[in-house]
């Protein structure tokens, strides 16, 4: 895999993975890598296609199905097609416990607890201790209401991967909840010293999330000036990447604009990226998020969230037709035991 930190490296990325197909344009691996960074560069259409071409050259390699999968789910919104990938990947490695924890992310979002319950069960007993499990129980015992237990997985899934910009938000959140701001600032200052400089925060592509949610707190603390510059350098980095994608921004300059009190600007925004394909924790963004408490009464959001629960809706139906007629693969057969 070619590995790129920064958009500046696209090009160069760009060039190498052309080159290595051309080379060897039946090696799954190869074309797999090469639309790694097409979905990079946010050129979603020709990533598919070489994620498609990835499969078609070995059905066996699960790597290739679980990015095509990631790849519907962010860029295009669906996560009916997502779920029918990650069903093949774990049909081909049935004890991968991070794929299954994707999978039951993906029922979660969609409105299906009792499924996306037991995937995380199964991916549970596999590996318990993994990051992805940890962070897919979070979510879930989230969409529960049951707070407790979303932070206790929290709080693990952040030690395991401690650049996780929504497990880190979840604990701000309940510190915020209850009027601890040193606390909230405090999951800050080890991992982003950068972003507590007051003068000059050095905001990049890598930490521009974890400025916006810190400026949250800054500004509970009442410092409107450093507030303001974590918010106008995320929102240059933002103005250099796609919104959408496994490496876009989402909805992240809607949450700037409500911090900013721009209530059109913000409305906008989500209309923008709705319309667009975003969907990802799309009910954490819209209903848990306290950043976007300020719009939450306002009719245009709401009819937003109306919309995205119809096309959930839609698309769940659509998976349960799939599983009803045999066209999704077999869950991994202790799974579908349990279902």
């Amino acid at each position: 895999m070619l590995i790129f930190q920064t958009r500046d490296r696209l090009p160069y990325a760009l060039e190498l993975s052309r080159k290595a197909v051309t080379l060897d344009p039946l090696s799954a691996i190869i074309n797999t890598d090469y639309a790694v960074v097409l979905e990079r560069a946010g050129v979603f259409d020709d990533a598919l296609a070489q994620y498609k071409k990835a499969v078609e050259i070995d059905p066996g390699f699960a790597t290739a199905h679980r990015r095509k999968g990631d790849l519907y789910a962010n860029a295009y919104g669906r996560l009916d097609k997502a779920i029918s990938s990650y069903q093949r990947s774990n049909y081909v490695e049935p004890d991968n416990g991070s794929n299954l924890a994707n999978l039951s992310l993906l029922y979660l979002n969609l409105g299906a607890e009792q499924q996306a319950d037991l995937l995380a069960y199964r991916s549970q007993e596999l590996m318990p201790n993994a990051y992805r499990l940890n962070y897919g129980l979070a979510m879930l015992e989230l969409y529960r209401g049951q707070e407790a237990r979303a932070l206790e997985y929290a709080s693990k899934a952040l030690a395991i991967g401690p650049g996780s910009s929504t497990m880190r938000a979840l604990l701000r959140n309940h510190n915020l909840k209850k009027g601890h701001y040193a606390k909230a600032l405090a999951r800050y200052e080890k991992s982003y010293p950068k972003l507590l400089n007051e003068s000059e925060p050095e905001v990049n592509e890598r930490n521009y999330k974890q400025a916006v949610d810190l400026a949250l707190v800054v500004l509970k603390t009442g410092k409107q000036e450093r507030a303001k510059k974590l918010l106008d350098r995320s929102f240059a980095v933002i103005n250099t990447l796609p919104r959408l994608g496994r490496f876009g921004y989402g909805v992240f300059d809607a949450k700037i604009y409500a911090l900013r009190g721009e209530k059109e600007k913000t409305l906008a925004a989500l209309r923008e990226a709705i319309d667009g394909g975003w969907r990802r924790h799309w009910w954490y963004f819209l209903e848990h998020d306290p950043t976007l408490e300020s719009i939450r009464d306002e009719p245009e959001f709401q009819a937003m969230v109306e919309e995205i629960e119809a096309d959930m809706a839609e698309q769940l139906a659509r998976v349960r037709d799939w599983e009803a007629n045999g066209e999704l693969l077999p869950t991994p057969e202790s799974l579908e035991q349990s279902l």
